[in-house]
Formats: C-alpha cells, sequence, structure tokens
C-alpha cells in the first residue's frame, strides 16, 4: 500500500489527469469501498471476518495489473476493485483482532497492529524511489518505470493469506442475533461516532486523501520525495501508536485520543501558509501523526461496548459512515483544488474543529473522559 500511494499521484499527472479528475477516480474507489464495507460487515457477522479478510486479499491482487494498463477504462476499473478490496480487508481486520485478543488488551493490540502496519508502509514508501532510480540510471521513459512498479505489486497482497488462516477467532454463539442495521436501537450512543466519522471523512477526503497530488502540484513532488515524505510519517506514527495506548491510563481511551488529535488542526493551516517545500512536508508529517496515531483507542473503545456477534456491522457503519461523505469529498477537493490549492485544506481544518468539538461534549456529557474509568468503559451508558 506504501509504495501505490508514492505512485499512483505522479503516474497520473504524468498521464495527463488533472486534480479533478484524480479526485473523480478516487470518488470511484471510495464509492466501491462503501458498498464492499457493508458487504464485509454483513459477511464477518455472518461467515467469520478471517475468510472475509481472506477475500479482500485475493480482490486486491486484481488491481495492480488494471493500473499498469492505463487508460481511463483501465484507471476507473482499478480504483473501483481497490476500493472494493479495501472495504472487505478494512472492516474484517478490526473484527477480527477484536475477536482474538482479550478485551482489556485491545486498545495495546490495535495500536501494534498499526504499528506493523506502518512499518510495512514505510518499506512501500521507500520503493517509491525505485521507479526514479530506474528512470535516471537506464535513461527510460518515467511513465514506464511507473508502469512496471505498479504491476510488481501484483502478488503482495496475497503473501500475509497463509498468515491471516491460521488467526483463531471467537465466532458468534449459536442463537446470538444476526447482523442488522437495527442495532443502532441497542447502541444509541453509536450514532455519536458515527457523526464523527462522517464529518472527519469529509474533512479527510477533501484534502488529506489528496495530498499526494497536493504536493505533486504545488511542489512538483515525484514518487520518490512523496515516499520519503511517508516513509518518515510512518515511522514516527508506528512508535506512537505502541506508545500511547500505555499511556491511557490517566486520561482514559478517548481522553487520550482527543488531548493527542486536536493540536493538528493548526498544522493543516500553517501548510496553507507557507511556500517551502520542507516547511510544508514537515508540518504535513507531525500533523498526520497527531490526527491518526490515537485511533487504535478509538477503535478499542468502540469494539469493547460492542457485542461480539455485532462487531461485524458496528465496524461497517462506522466505516460506511466515513466512506460516504468521503466519496463525495475527493472529487469535490479535486474540483476545489483546482480552483485554489490551499482551498480544501482551510476547509478541512474547519470541519475537524467542528468533529472534535462535538466528540469532546459527548464524551463529558456521558462520563467518558478520565482514567478512572479506564477499566470499566465498556459498562457506561
Amino acid at each position: 500500500m506504501g509504495v501505490k500511494i508514492s505512485l499512483i499521484a505522479p503516474y497520473l499527472k504524468g498521464l495527463g489527469y488533472t486534480a479533478s479528475q484524480y479526485g473523480l477516480f478516487a470518488a470511484i474507489s471510495v464509492s466501491t469501498s462503501t458498498v464492499f464495507t457493508l458487504i464485509s460487515g454483513y459477511m464477518s457477522d455472518r461467515v467469520g471476518s478471517r475468510f472475509t479478510l481472506v477475500l479482500g486479499g485475493l480482490m486486491a491482487s486484481l488491481a495492480p495489473p488494471l493500473y499498469y494498463l492505463g487508460g481511463g477504462v483501465h484507471l476507473a476499473a482499478a480504483f473501483a476493485v481497490d476500493g472494493a478490496a479495501g472495504g472487505l480487508i478494512w472492516t474484517s481486520q478490526n473484527v477480527l483482532v477484536s475477536r482474538s485478543v482479550r478485551e482489556e488488551r485491545l486498545h495495546i493490540v490495535y495500536g501494534d497492529l498499526m504499528a506493523l502496519s506502518l512499518v510495512g508502509h514505510v518499506l512501500g514508501n521507500a520503493l517509491g524511489w525505485a521507479p526514479v532510480m530506474y528512470s535516471r540510471a537506464f535513461d527510460a521513459p518515467i511513465l514506464d518505470a511507473y508502469r512496471a512498479a505498479l504491476l510488481s505489486l501484483t502478488l503482495l497482497p496475497l503473501i500475509g493469506i497463509p498468515l491471516v488462516l491460521r488467526i483463531p477467532e471467537r465466532r458468534p454463539r449459536d442463537g446470538a442475533s444476526r447482523p442488522s442495521l437495527s442495532m443502532l436501537r441497542n447502541n444509541p450512543w453509536l450514532a455519536g461516532f458515527l457523526i464523527y466519522n462522517a464529518v472527519i471523512g469529509l474533512g479527510a477526503a477533501m484534502s488529506v486523501h489528496n495530498i499526494d497530488y497536493y504536493f505533486a502540484l504545488k511542489y512538483h513532488s515525484t514518487s520518490g520525495g512523496l515516499g520519503t515524505m511517508f516513509a518518515v510519517q510512518s515511522i514516527i506514527m508506528a512508535v506512537a501508536a505502541t506508545r500511547l495506548p500505555r499511556a491511557s491510563d490517566k486520561l482514559g481511551l478517548i481522553g487520550t485520543f482527543l488531548a493527542f488529535t486536536s493540536p493538528s488542526i493548526p498544522l493543516l493551516i500553517l501548510m496553507t501558509l507557507t511556500d517551502n517545500y520542507f516547511i510544508a512536508a514537515a508540518l504535513y508529517v507531525i500533523r498526520a501523526v497527531l490526527m491518526n496515531a490515537g485511533y487504535p483507542l478509538l477503535d478499542a473503545f468502540i469494539m469493547r461496548r460492542v457485542p461480539v456477534e455485532q462487531r461485524g456491522m458496528a465496524s461497517a457503519l462506522l466505516n460506511l459512515a466515513w466512506n460516504v461523505p468521503a466519496s463525495a469529498g475527493r472529487a469535490i477537493g479535486g474540483w476545489l483544488m483546482d480552483i485554489n490549492v490551499e482551498l480544501p485544506l482551510r476547509i478541512t481544518a474547519v470541519l475537524y474543529t467542528v468533529a472534535l468539538a462535538g466528540l469532546y461534549y459527548m464524551s463529558r456529557s456521558r462520563g467518558w473522559l478520565g482514567g478512572e474509568r479506564t477499566l470499566n468503559e465498556t459498562q457506561a451508558s
């Protein structure tokens, strides 16, 4: 995934696609991800999250050849397949972890899993230099180098399948309730997190998810430069993801998440006030770490409160709440970037402020803040 993030934006820019067109391709990916997220939640609760995760890996291997072929139709299909695979993978992976570890260690394992994933991103982002170095060394067209690098990713999603098949999964009890959207009636607090995800998802899609194109457009970044930036981000975030859950006793899971995440917002604005690539890249990396490293705490908090047999649908709804506005957000962000390259980041800062303020007030009213409740959060109303 890390190498793909580094390759896609420069590859599409080299093919002559605009930011608006890139946003439309990304919107296709988010749209198919939305549909398959719901499918993943249902399948995870009915046939098991392990099987669903394997299916997602198999589907992900189909996208790289489509990227290699290029052309509007093939690229649209590649983004669609990538989105569908992502919808299957992210929901089922979250549920599988929640069904394979002890509840009291869930936030720690989520953090460790995030760190391992980020290590993979570091290796992938470092490989973003490979096409550039190949092109320079052999005087080969850079687009051909990008195509070859993308095609080489075909087998990558299949490597982890044997390991996934060995993970034990606590399956739903016989006679347990079937997956249903009506679970919101039994967990009304979940609606607040759905709204939070929707606002954050819209803001992230408008700017952060197009950040590779932002740097390519404003600073003419190559896959190598983007790969380096994302690699540094991943290294720092991996360390933070493992340390933060272990330091959450005093403020609690939600309190720690809010305290760590909130300072990221001013950095978005500061990015729009500089024309220096190195300053902008440093601000982006710090912002990304602050905004994302705390999500294992939020995931663990929610999963602890949902019955095991309903975690697939709960995870799907949370991802769905993110993906539905995000499907429009990426296209809107690309369009706004063509008007003013800084505008999407500024709007995102406003949306993030609204979302985090709402989460704080909801958490305070329900007594979710404070370390004294950390071990009993699953019993909170």
